[in-house]
This record gives C-alpha cells, sequence and structure tokens, in this order.
C-alpha cells in the first residue's frame, strides 16, 4: 500500500478493518489451541461451531479488504515496472488462495478426494505475495536497466504460478503432491527452475553491483 496514493479516510478503513479482522482471525485460533481443541472445521459442540463460523466471518471481511486492495494495485499503483508487476502477480494469487480455501470450508477437510492436500495450494498461492514482491525488491538493488528486472520478474511469476498450477491439478485430482506422472513433473521441474533462476540472476545481479 505504500505505493498506492495516500487516501486518508480510505487508507486507514482499508488497513483498519484487514488489521482487526486478522487480529480476531488470530485470536480465536490461538484460543482454541490454548483449550487444547481444533481450531479449524470443529464442530464438536454448538461453541466450537460458533468460534468456526466466526473465524470465517472474519476471513470474508479480509478477504474483501484483499480484493480492493488488488484492484487497486491495477488502476493506481506507482512503483518502479517490474515491482508493480510483482505486486499485482503477488496479490492476484493471494486472492485465488482464498479462493481455494472455499473448498476446504464446504469439504470441511484438508483432503481432496484420496489424497489431494488442499494445504499446498492454499498456501502455496497465499504466499505468492511475499515471494514474488521479494523478488523485484532485491533487484531495484542491482545496475540493471528496467527491462531486464521486469524480464526477470515475469520469468519467476511464470515459475511460481505454475508452481501453483501444477499444485493444484495434483489436489483436485485426489493426488498426494508428489504423486506425479511424467508430463506433470516435467512442467514441475520448468517452474522450480524458473524460479529459482529468477532468484539465483538477482543474487548474482546483487554481487555483480558490488
Amino acid at each position: 500500500m505504500t505505493f498506492l496514493p495516500k487516501w486518508c479516510v480510505w487508507g486507514w478503513l482499508l488497513a483498519g478493518a484487514l488489521g482487526l479482522a486478522n487480529f480476531g482471525e488470530v485470536f480465536l485460533v490461538a484460543m482454541q489451541q490454548w483449550r487444547g481443541v481444533p481450531s479449524h472445521f470443529n464442530s464438536s459442540t454448538p461453541f466450537d461451531a460458533a468460534v468456526f463460523f466466526l473465524m470465517a466471518i472474519l476471513i470474508m471481511f479480509a478477504g474483501i479488504v484483499i480484493l480492493m486492495v488488488t484492484l487497486l494495485t491495477f488502476f493506481a499503483l506507482e512503483a518502479p515496472r517490474g515491482l508493480t508487476w510483482a505486486i499485482r502477480v503477488g496479490m492476484l494469487l493471494l486472492v485465488t488462495g482464498q479462493v481455494l480455501g472455499i473448498p476446504m470450508i464446504r469439504l470441511s477437510s484438508h483432503t481432496f478426494g484420496a489424497a489431494g492436500a488442499m494445504k499446498i495450494p492454499h498456501a502455496l498461492a497465499l504466499h505468492g505475495a511475499q515471494v514474488l514482491p521479494v523478488l523485484a525488491w532485491l533487484l531495484l538493488f542491482t545496475n540493471w536497466n528496467e527491462i531486464q528486472r521486469t524480464g526477470t520478474v515475469t520469468v519467476g511469476a511464470a515459475g511460481y504460478a505454475g508452481l501453483v498450477v501444477v499444485s493444484a491439478s495434483q489436489t483436485f485430482s485426489g493426488r498426494a503432491p508428489f504423486d506425479l506422472d511424467l508430463p506433470t513433473a516435467l512442467v514441475l521441474g520448468i517452474c522450480a527452475v524458473f524460479l529459482v533462476g529468477a532468484y539465483a540472476a538477482a543474487v548474482i545481479g546483487l554481487r555483480t553491483n558490488r
């Protein structure tokens, strides 16, 4: 949000709503853990069911704020081009991660089918909002031009998005994360090379800049 226009009232409303929703969510999770009961998908008592329902409401508020900020990044973001696209793709992946959480709630389970681990694509997508902007931030300290930085971010973003797609495909097919056929394994390997290669290029650029 540093790179968005400084709309005082809207900024406080967005940041305040997100902060309160996340604080309430973490508080409820911690409370359930302190009580020694599962925090998620727990309807064993009316109280536990009410806590999980309230957690869902809080996440819905957080999701609305995240969706609004994501839209703003496409219309009002002012940052270097490589960082701009890292933030945009990262926010889209964050929204995707929230969407992938919906089947988990509907199924009341982390497993789809026989062995599809729903947590993996859910977590991968959520953390795209950190992995890609960090890559773009590192590139700001190189002596590369903006075309080179944007190209490296594009490669990293393609690799990370590919990992999310492969992970989601495995999950919705009911297969374990590494129960891969040959074509899927090749795609997974290429995506991993793209992401690791982008970070490696950034580190090399930093060392060269010294």
